[in-house]
């Protein structure tokens, strides 16, 4: 006779974009792949792929975390934390007042998503504008290491879902990427500060606590935001 599978408890979480997902606990082997996160040599990149691969496991196979934007990335893996290990973490805190370092803690329930727009649109003039989406971390982990503008033209040829010109509506699935990169190309030139504010702006996970420091007294906060930031502990 078989070991018996180990019924885990289901959760539904909904994500800043709306979508509603089953999720469950970390198990063992989620608990393995997150000790890598603390090697010394991992960049974003690499934090990134790991977390991606815990929200794939932990939502059954049911998601793919490459394809979601990155603010529903971070959220979604702050609620999986929450549901196996605990709504807060552990942070050391350096009083920039004494120098002091001091352990505290943050509570993960005061997770706020900031500058989700009402609209994904971009209106260029009177006759062209693109319905646009938020970059997933496949996007993210494409254009590591360039630069803001390079960036932005990369994100402008996948992130553009469709681009209306006069009463023409063109979905660009349907298109090839040469054919979207040639359009962009032609566009004025001021229409690439709409796109790079678009992109400079984009929704963001973060917390941010009041502290105070135990031995002058300094009133200070504590800011999270990122990857990188948040699942250290």
């Amino acid at each position: 006779m078989g070991l018996p599978k180990i019924e885990l408890p289901l959760s539904r979480v909904k994500l800043p974009s709306g979508k509603s997902i089953q999720i469950r606990p970390f198990t063992v082997k989620e608990e393995k792949l997150l000790l890598l996160i603390n090697q010394d040599n991992n960049s974003v990149k690499d934090i990134n792929d790991i977390i991606r691969q815990v929200i794939n496991n932990c939502t059954e196979g049911k998601v793919d975390s490459y394809k979601l934007p990155m603010f529903d990335m971070e959220y979604l893996f702050t609620e999986l934390r929450k549901i196996s290990v605990g709504e807060t973490i552990d942070y050391i805190y350096t009083c920039p007042s004494c120098s002091m370092k001091f352990e505290t803690s943050v509570d993960l329930n005061n997770i706020k998503v900031e500058n989700i727009k009402k609209s994904t649109d971009i209106k260029l003039d009177d006759e062209i504008s693109f319905k646009m989406r938020y970059p997933s971390q496949q996007d993210e982990n494409r254009t590591a290491g360039m630069g803001v503008e390079e960036r932005v033209m990369e994100y402008a040829n996948d992130c553009i879902e469709k681009i209306f010109v006069g009463e023409e509506s063109h979905d660009t699935k349907d298109l090839s990427r040469e054919e979207v990169q040639e359009f962009i190309d032609s566009l004025p030139g001021k229409a690439i500060s709409k796109l790079i504010e678009f992109f400079l702006d984009l929704p963001m996970c973060k917390i941010e606590e009041p502290v105070v420091c135990p031995k002058c007294k300094e009133k200070g906060s504590i800011k999270l935001e990122g990857m990188a930031n948040f699942f250290v502990a």
